[in-house]
């Protein structure tokens, strides 16, 4: 029976799946279109853009390569996806240092 820290080092984090869950809703979401993402409860409610409104549309315009279309829709995309990368990369480099300190026992 695996012990509890050891348990815990093979929990994935949603910060890890931030990037990958980011990348495949990207493909998902059709970004010609203003249906398909996910509704922005506030635009529903008071019928005001709120800061969040064309993330799934910057999303899946950053995935397709459409860089500058993407940051016209909402420049927050950026910060993002900067954010997901560092911390999926982190828990790569986790993973692999986790492993070889595994070999090495």
């Amino acid at each position: 029976m695996a012990k509890w820290p050891e348990l815990l080092h093979r929990v994935i984090s949603i910060r890890t799946l931030a990037f990958p869950a980011m990348v495949l809703y990207g493909f998902i979401v059709n970004p010609t279109t203003e249906y398909g993402g996910i509704p922005c409860l506030w635009r529903l409610i008071f019928d005001i853009q709120c800061f969040g409104c064309g993330l799934s549309r910057a999303d899946a315009l950053f995935i397709r390569g459409h860089v500058g279309q993407a940051i016209e829709m909402n420049w927050l995309i950026v910060p993002i996806y900067v954010v997901a990368v560092y911390y999926f990369v982190a828990a790569c480099k986790k993973q692999i240092r986790l492993r070889r300190n595994s070999w090495h026992n």
